[in-house]
Formats: structure tokens, sequence, C-alpha cells
């Protein structure tokens, strides 16, 4: 197999490999535990959840609610 990393390489054990030879072991502990990193985009009703926004909102809801007790 030639060396052609002109369609991705990977680093492993200290060396860089064609993508085409990249392997990850059964046993290996992301892969057994889904320890891995993803973003995930929370929808509802079809659209996008702007969580900045939501997360404002709850915030200001809040202070009034806090300060009604007073």
């Amino acid at each position: 197999m030639e060396n052609n990393l002109s369609l991705g390489a990977a680093w492993m054990n200290g060396k860089v490999l064609p993508i085409a030879q990249a392997t990850i072991p059964v046993n290996d502990w992301g892969l057994v535990h889904s320890d891995i990193t993803y973003d995930v985009v929370p929808v509802i009703d079809g659209a996008f959840l702007d969580l900045m926004n939501t997360w404002l909102v709850f915030i200001l809801l809040w202070k009034i609610s806090i300060s009604t007790l007073e």
C-alpha cells in the first residue's frame, strides 16, 4: 500500500499514516464508553432552539419573581 496522504492522514503510534491504514482497537476506552465529543442542536417544533435567548428570558423572569418577593 502506498503512502498517499492526499485522502487524509492520521497520527498513530508516533507516525503519520494514510487514513485508510488508521485503526481503532475494539477495546478502546473512547469507543467502548462513547467518550467522544459531539455537538447536539436542540430543535423544538421544527426550529432550532436559541439557548442564549432562552437562558436570558429565564434569568429575567427569575429576577422579576425574586423582586416580587421583596
